[in-house]
């Protein structure tokens, strides 16, 4: 989005159209104290979610030419020849977290750079077993790593099964191998 916003916002005769305005005045029937409820408990976070402003509060933790320069021009990598990938799985029971899959490699450099690729999230509500699927036809053939806090998840860990060879269960994960020394 911050991109989309950057490139086309309020640019002139540009064929992509951005724009940026509050719930309200997209949704008038949103009630005002309900916006102002979450303003009292978290006023970044509604700044952004209901009134359309960019998060200025983590701005400080990294400087966006720091994020601009990891990320580049890319949204995903496709896979190169000549590297091993590791996926690496939050998984979550899809009622109230999010499940998301990375994918990257090391570099051949001398520093070992982790590269992350490809980054997928789904929000719940969602049924994990088709997240799951969704995953494992990605690609991701190597789920090497998944958190330790996600219970629901680890109860019903052996729908892998049927996507991917090999589980391995989360209680036994230290650290994933590509981030191994």
């Amino acid at each position: 989005m911050w991109d989309a916003h950057r490139k086309h916002f309020g640019k002139d005769g540009d064929p992509i159209l951005v724009w940026q305005a509050a719930t309200r005045e997209m949704n008038s029937s949103v009630p005002q104290s309900f916006i102002n409820t979450h303003m009292a408990e978290d006023p970044a976070r509604a700044q952004a979610e209901y009134l359309a402003q960019f998060r200025s509060d983590v701005e400080g933790f990294v400087p966006p030419e720091v994020v601009e320069a990891c990320v580049g021009d890319f949204r995903e990598m496709s896979p190169m020849t000549g590297f091993d990938y590791s996926g690496f799985v939050d998984p979550s029971g899809g009622s109230d977290a999010a499940m998301t899959l990375a994918i990257g490699h090391k570099t051949t450099t001398s520093e070992k750079h982790i590269v992350i690729d490809l980054i997928r999230e789904v929000r719940p509500p969602f049924d994990p077993v088709a997240v799951v699927d969704n995953f494992a036809a990605i690609g991701s053939e190597t789920i090497t790593g998944t958190s330790r806090h996600n219970g629901s998840f680890c109860k019903a860990a052996t729908i892998w099964k049927p996507s991917i060879s090999g589980i391995i269960k989360s209680s036994k994960i230290t650290d994933p191998p590509a981030y191994a020394e």
